[in-house]
């Protein structure tokens, strides 16, 4: 059946289970909860609660501790007393109520009784609507407390100039050394590393699965891309203006058309994805030219800056979006999906189906986010990385000629080659990216315009105006670091010609000359990376879709206005 709608769940529920469900899940984490799991899993689960709580309970304020007042800087000093005050104080207090958790029990039991005694009519329910209000706000204190502490600690971490710790603490084992260690190497794959972590995730990496597992992966791979790259956008399609609310409605339009752009933009990279193997070859030669000393290792330790900075980027644009449509269907006042949706089952007289329906949700759209990470995160840590390797060729342009010991003719016949390389990867890069890209900008403009239609004249739920306007900004945020890098691509490609010209070219061989000026002659021509073979991937092209949204948003909102002075006339 089609159960697209929400049911009443009854106004009036327990308290016990109202009020301190969240307490318990919290609880059931921290090692707590060893009677309320099953008699079959308790050993393993008193060994998980010894295990963490050793770990962190107890190792966390310690290794804060013992490294007190001997970090080089009062900031940092000041900075790991008051965390280890913190981490010391919180412990403690938790140590505390882990000693009198049984009292919990009997609290819950007393709670239940005075439930019976409520009326569901009259002042009763007033008190206990007022009630839930109150407790709501409890929640939105505390979060609002501890979100932007862990935000700015945590940025305060991301932009340090020098590798160094969130907070200063003492480990049993060197750091610096790895730091070292990882400096000396030059390996542009690294950068590579967790997209294809997510795609074996995805069921994208079968060549790299060992033999005898190959046939089992590949049975994962169809199973899970059919229920939720194919299923998750269909079971959402299904639902599309069958809910009882506008907002709901919006909410369903938007992440039916993300999921469904995503989906399909994963499609599209799958068919595709043996051109990563290529692209990894070719970056593989171009990071034997790299020389470890002078500008060019400068440049590279600025791109790992960048894909740092990158990682962080996506991060922060879908932990937002997901925490509050989590938070949004956390605080419904009836019995709702996460997501309007269409089901083959009723999931709403039944607790099990429901339960099923929200896992298949929650667990669908944590591999959609999965999947929207490679898909906007890969093009644009491409460019940076072809961006940088441009600025190095740059550099090795300009030295050529300048060594005593260099032989300047093989030197330009190495360095003309290199470029010849990095034009076969852009165009190798660009193919790869072209039609998704084009997906998404043309995507991005009508969703934007939709996202601030419904915060303007649908949505009143304060999590749900949260969730709107961080999708709009997360929309945006999506295609600007491909732009932007796009465009970076462009400037030092069309600058190449100026770095030959710089190097000692005067005092050489007729024959160095002559192929000077045909390198010169071959830079000379445009680089610039083009989106479905329509749009540059190009910070104007960003600025444009910005536009769109605009002039989108404006001719919709003179549509309303029209139908509505019919409608009074």
């Amino acid at each position: 059946m089609t159960t697209g709608c929400k049911s009443g769940y009854g106004e009036l529920g327990s308290l016990r289970l109202e009020m301190m469900w969240s307490h318990w899940f919290a609880w059931t984490v921290l090692g707590l909860s060893r009677e309320k799991v099953a008699t079959y899993w308790r050993r393993l689960y008193v060994g998980y609660s010894i295990l963490i709580n050793l770990l962190v309970t107890i190792g966390y304020p310690l290794h804060l501790g013992l490294a007190l007042f001997r970090s080089p800087t009062q900031t940092e000093n000041v900075l790991n007393l008051t965390i280890f005050v913190t981490c010391f104080t919180c412990a403690l207090k938790f140590m505390i109520y882990s000693y009198n958790i049984g009292k919990v029990s009997e609290i819950e039991r007393l709670l239940v009784k005075m439930d019976m005694r409520v009326s569901a009519s009259g002042g009763q329910i007033i008190i206990y609507k007022q009630l839930r209000r109150n407790q709501r706000m409890l929640l939105y204190l505390f979060m609002g407390i501890y979100l932007p502490v862990g935000m700015f600690a945590e940025l305060g971490f991301i932009f340090q100039k020098q590798r160094a710790l969130l907070y200063p603490a003492w480990f049993p084992f060197e750091v610096e050394f790895w730091s070292r260690m990882e400096s000396a190497n030059i390996n542009s794959l690294i950068f590579f590393r967790s997209h294809w972590f997510a795609w074996t995730v995805l069921g994208l990496s079968r060549e790299k699965v060992a033999t005898y597992w190959r046939r089992l992966y590949v049975g994962y791979s169809i199973v899970i891309n059919l229920l939720v790259t194919i299923g998750y956008p269909l079971h959402l399609g299904l639902a599309l203006f069958r809910s009882p609310t506008q907002t709901e409605n919006v909410l369903n339009l938007t992440i039916f058309v993300t999921c469904f752009t995503c989906a399909l933009k994963f499609m599209i990279y799958s068919y595709n994805i043996g051109k990563v193997s290529e692209i990894e070859r070719l970056l593989v030669k171009m990071d034997m030219r790299v020389s470890a000393s002078g500008g060019q290792i400068i440049i590279y330790k600025q791109l790992r800056r960048n894909q740092r900075m990158l990682l962080y980027l996506f991060m922060g644009i879908y932990l937002p979006v997901g925490m509050f449509a989590e938070l949004g269907f956390i605080f419904q006042k009836q019995r709702a999906l996460l997501y309007p949706a269409w089901f083959p089952f009723d999931w709403v007289n039944s607790t099990r189906n429901f339960y099923i329906a929200n896992v298949y949700q929650i667990v669908g759209i944590s591999y959609m986010l999965l999947q929207n990470y490679v898909n906007d995160c890969f093009p644009p840590v491409n460019l940076c990385l072809i961006s940088a390797h441009i600025q190095m060729l740059y550099i090795r342009f300009e030295e050529i000629g300048k060594g005593r010991t260099q032989n300047a003719e093989l030197e330009l016949e190495a360095c003309m080659t290199d470029h010849k390389r990095l034009k076969e990867l852009f165009r190798l890069v660009e193919s790869f990216i072209s039609l998704p890209m084009f997906i998404q900008i043309t995507v991005t403009g009508i969703n934007i315009c939709i996202g601030i239609f419904a915060v303007i004249f649908y949505v009143r739920e304060p999590m749900y105006w949260a969730y709107f306007l961080f999708y709009c900004l997360a929309l945006s945020l999506e295609i600007f670091p491909t732009c932007y890098f796009g465009t970076d691509n462009e400037f030092w490609f069309g600058r190449l010609h100026y770095a030959a010209f710089s190097c000692d070219w005067l005092p050489q061989k007729l024959s160095f000359k002559k192929k000077m000026l045909i390198f010169t002659e071959c830079s000379l021509k445009h680089s610039t990376a083009i989106a479905g073979g329509m749009l540059r991937i190009h910070v104007d092209t960003f600025a444009s879709t910005m536009k769109f949204a605009y002039s989108l948003f404006t001719i919709i909102l003179r549509m309303r206005r029209s139908s509505q002075s019919h409608q009074n006339d």
